[in-house]
Parts: C-alpha cells; structure tokens; sequence
C-alpha cells in the first residue's frame, strides 16, 4: 500500500521523466505541455473514468509540479 506522499512523490517523479522523455525529442513549451495533459490525463482516464484509481487533483498537480521544476530549470 503506498503512502500518500509517497504517491505524490511517484507522480513528481513520472512529470520529470515525461517532461525529460518529451524534451529530447521536442521542444520545453511541448514537453511541458505534454506532461500536463499526462498528468490530468491520468487521473480522468484511468482514475475516473476507468476506475482504475482514486482521481486526484493532488496527484495532477504533482504531476505538473515535477515538469514545471525542470521546465524552470531548463530556462536558466
């Protein structure tokens, strides 16, 4: 059984890597972009609608959370 902030620190986790998986191929605006339609895609499809899991706001915005960080960092 995981945690809830260790679910939130898997969901940082998996907006970096799509954010870094999407960066090499496209540019930071797109990675970033796509990131964020993972993480809200996650908990709509597969959450909700599938009912796979609990849907989180929370757990998009940790998504989101981890690509903004890198996005932000790529920046510099």
């Amino acid at each position: 059984m995981k945690l809830p902030k260790q679910d939130k620190l898997l969901h940082i986790l998996a907006g970096i890597y799509i954010f870094l998986i999407a960066n090499i191929l496209l540019n930071n605006y797109i990675a970033l972009s796509i990131a964020m339609v993972f993480g809200i895609g996650k908990e709509l499809l597969w959450d909700k609608r599938l009912k796979k899991g609990t849907p989180e706001i929370a757990d998009a915005l940790a998504t989101i959370l981890g690509a903004m960080s890198v996005f932000l960092l790529t920046l510099c």
